[in-house]
């Protein structure tokens, strides 16, 4: 029997096998999402839902995506924005188990996820919306007014509308937009998806219109639903519970759909009651900064100055010596400001330098053409701050501008009433929809209007009060981002003295020193010459100095001081980085280099010798941040020369200076004789996250001649491609969490469900081992209400001498303070 192979079918098959492979590992992720589309197709045929209407629903809800309140007449968020990123959390520590390899970043910056600008300034880590909803858990999206919260829900809700693969398993979903304003409740609690379906219908086209009411209770029912609810961190606590108390039912009802909210960064509602986890808003570091500017320069170059109006803007300015006075304003503002002082500066009727001055600038841009609308505004929004109501009826609204228009003109109504030709001769009244067509009013569901955006509110509220008076009575309401952003503002048009010295008063019993840190942000527009801003600085400093406080604490007050763009901050950090206390120092180093004082170099050289590693590490991450070609000279000598700590902070520093410090780390890839900085560069290559750092650490594994490089290598490797170790868990309930269990079984007990399992939790936090404490505070974070109950053991905690629990007591009581809760003096529970 001939049992020759054929050459040239053996090596065909082989081709053919090896192709097949390749195709199949290479488009592995496309078929996993192909399957989870046409699983979904399945579904949705069962389901009773046609592929036309959910097809059409996705394009609608894709387009409202792309509206945006500030930008849309001039660009859309496609073309504009960034995807939006996260700040990332510390992560849940198991008990018994591995962790995280720390960073320069958290071992060096706090976590104050209510000051997202320091992290920013020295990009600590971040993550995408998918790795935050990988695991599972729903969010409460939270951040400064400005940040980017309307966009990353728009985003998120356009990605899905779209099948995006890069949504991972969450392609199957469809999204349901909505904002908090249009929801109009309390509803029928008989027929909960009419709330949504009035909060829709007069977003989407006709022929989804039709079928909206069947498609959302089907979607609901089949656990396809995506909520997502902007807005709800716009409105005042009574409207907020209203929109809580809804979504519970909701889950009620219709359980296994996921949910998404925004939040403000003081006040965060419902994170217990809805199973949320509440994640920042990362702000943009230097790098995205610059690279937005260059963005707008083009899209104003290519759309805007060829349009016909553009021929009544001021002679133009070479767009170089703009972005140069822009590139030096980078630091320590919110995407919402850097925006609309790009704008202003394009605009070329930019009223001043601070970031209140660029929103004046805009509202004078909105309201220009059509007489008398600034005053009205600035009323109206008066108005609805002082009565906490952010949304009112249009013709409610209508009638309150009504004193600033023509009294013998028609109103919107007549119009419609009438027809145009009826009243062509007549005067019209127009401010409200000319308002609404420039986005400084929206129109809302169920005939309502509000104003596009909270900050443009707050600023014609701080207006409108600062001529009718009401500042005081702004004191006594509840805490609410229409509240704190007029007093903000309003510290720009008059003095507020009598105000700071109310809220310093508290100084004494206010743990976190929120009263204090809230005057802090007023000092960013304000005055320089304004009487009450010594006292607010010299506090702010205080604070710094005090040893007894935890370092997140301070770090906020050095974040205030750091948005202040008050010059006496300079030496202020100057001075710090001679204390005798190393966190002090630490302190003094991360506020040089947000500020970027190259007055401070030669100290900062000196401090990568300091005894103290956090000082080691913050003089690094400080030298790269000032981004001068001298300061980032310094710190590749640290990555040579510097002990083995201070080498590793050099590289993962670089790692953030695309332009100067990529080279540097892909030069020390290759230091032949120094298998410690090679061994470093690792790090920072880690930090990098981007495929030709991937493919350089993959090439370290398997080629450096060194074990030590190599295992580092493919640790990095593993970190990279894993899941997010820092990624919000969608934990099991507390009766079902193993450490949990292990603990009581110590002890020879059991967990029961309810209260059994929060008093077990209690005991862990008073008696456990660190990790167990840590791990207790987790769930604490996710609980505040049950955390009302361990609030002295937190203090005891906060004022410890552990500093990793006192940080981690520290988050938990600010989490607990942003629920709502009130947090008592220590005093009250013996605590100094």
């Amino acid at each position: 029997m001939d049992l020759r192979i054929d050459k040239i079918s053996f090596w065909l098959g082989f081709l053919a096998g090896g192709l097949v492979i390749y195709i199949a590992t290479r488009f592995r992720p496309l078929f996993n999402d192909l399957r989870e589309i046409l699983k979904q197709r399945a579904q949705n045929l069962r389901a009773g839902i046609s592929v036309g209407i959910e097809q059409r629903y996705r394009q609608d809800v894709a387009r409202m995506a792309l509206e945006s309140p500030i930008v849309s007449s001039l660009f859309s968020l496609d073309e504009i924005a960034f995807p939006p990123r996260l700040q990332a959390p510390p992560p849940y520590v198991v008990p018994d188990q591995s962790l995280p390899p720390d960073d320069v970043y958290s071992l060096t910056i706090p976590y104050i996820p209510d000051w997202p600008e320091l992290a920013a300034v020295y990009n600590a880590p971040t993550m995408t919306l998918p790795e935050a909803l990988a695991d599972g858990a729903n969010l409460a999206i939270f951040g400064i007014p400005g940040s980017g919260k309307t966009f990353a829900l728009n985003y998120l809700a356009a990605q899905l509308a779209r099948r995006n693969p890069e949504m991972g398993n969450l392609v199957a979903y469809i999204p349901v937009l909505v904002h908090a304003a249009d929801l109009d409740l309390p509803g029928d609690p008989e027929n909960l998806t009419n709330t949504l379906y009035t909060a829709l219908y007069e977003r989407v086209s006709t022929l989804v219109e039709a079928q909206l009411p069947k498609f959302l209770e089907t979607i609901l029912t089949q656990e396809m639903a995506f909520l997502i609810v902007d807005g709800l961190d716009e409105l005042a606590p009574e409207a907020q519970n209203q929109v809580v108390a809804y979504l519970k039912a909701l889950q009620q009802a219709y359980p296994g759909n996921r949910l998404v909210i925004a939040a403000s960064e003081s006040n965060l509602p419902g994170i217990q009651l809805l199973d949320l986890f509440p994640i920042a808003m990362a702000s943009w570091d230097r790098t995205k900064a610059r690279t937005f500017i260059e963005k707008w320069k083009g899209l104003w170059e290519e759309h805007v100055v060829r349009e016909g109006w553009a021929k009544q803007l001021p002679p133009k300015v070479e767009s170089w010596i703009i972005n140069g006075w822009l590139f030096h304003e980078t630091t320590m503002v919110s995407p919402l400001d850097l925006t609309l002082k790009v704008w202003a500066a394009y605009a070329g009727d930019a009223l001043g330098p601070t970031p209140a001055d660029a929103i004046d600038a805009y509202i004078h841009r909105m309201t220009v053409d059509v007489d008398n609308a600034r005053p009205a505004m600035e009323r109206l929004a008066a108005q609805i701050v002082l009565t906490q109501e952010a949304v009112l009826p249009r013709n409610q609204a209508g009638e309150f501008v009504a004193q600033f228009e023509d009294p013998d003109a028609s109103s919107e109504v007549d119009i419609m009433e009438e027809g145009e030709k009826a009243v062509s001769s007549r005067a019209v009244k127009r401010m409200l929809p000319e308002m609404v067509k420039n986005n400084v009013l929206v129109n809302r569901a169920n005939s309502k209007v509000s104003f596009g955006n909270p900050v443009v509110l707050g600023y014609l509220a701080a207006c409108g009060i600062a001529k009718i008076g009401g500042g005081l009575e702004l004191l006594k309401q509840p805490d609410w981002t229409g509240k704190r952003l007029a007093l903000e503002y309003l510290a720009t048009k008059v003095d507020v003295s009598a105000m700071v010295n109310s809220l310093l008063g508290k100084q004494r019993d206010d743990v976190l020193q929120k009263a204090l840190l809230s005057t802090g942000r007023w000092t960013r527009s304000a005055p320089k010459k304004a009487t009450w801003r010594a006292n607010v600085m010299r506090s702010l400093a205080g604070v710094i100095n005090n040893q007894r406080l935890p370092l997140a604490v301070r770090g906020r007050a050095l974040a205030a001081l750091a948005s202040s763009t008050d010059p006496i901050v300079h030496s202020l950090f100057q001075q710090l980085l001679k204390s005798e206390h190393a966190e002090v120092r630490q302190l003094g180093a991360l506020g040089a280099g947000a500020v970027q004082d190259e007055k401070t170099l030669h100290v900062l050289e000196q401090m990568l010798h300091d005894p103290a590693p956090s000082v080691n590490r913050a003089a690094c991450l400080a030298l790269v941040a000032m981004d001068t070609k001298q300061s980032v000279q310094k710190a590749s000598e640290a990555l040579v020369h510097g002990n083995e700590d201070v080498q590793r902070a050099a590289a993962e520093a670089l790692a953030h200076n695309p332009i100067d410090g990529h080279p540097l780390l892909r030069e020390g890839a290759r230091a032949e004789e120094d298998l410690l900085v090679r061994r470093a560069v690792v790090y920072g290559l880690a930090q990098v996250k981007e495929d030709w750092a991937i493919d350089l650490l993959r090439e370290i594994q398997v080629e450096d001649s060194q074990w030590v490089v190599r295992s580092a290598a493919g640790e990095a490797i593993d970190q990279l491609v894993g899941l997010n170790p820092n990624a919000p868990k969608d934990l099991p309930p507390l009766a079902d969490t193993p450490w949990l269990i292990a603990f009581a079984a110590e002890r020879g007990m059991g967990v029961a469900p309810g209260q059994g399992a929060w008093d077990m939790l209690k005991t862990a936090l008073k008696e456990g081992t660190p990790d167990q404490q840590l791990a207790a505070m987790y769930h604490y974070r996710l609980a505040p209400d049950e955390a009302k109950g361990v609030i002295p053991d937190l203090y005891k905690l906060m004022y410890g001498n552990d500093i990793e629990l006192r940080e981690a007591a520290t988050n938990t009581l600010w989490h607990v303070q942003a629920a709502g809760i009130e947090l008592p003096p220590p005093g009250v529970f013996g605590i100094a």
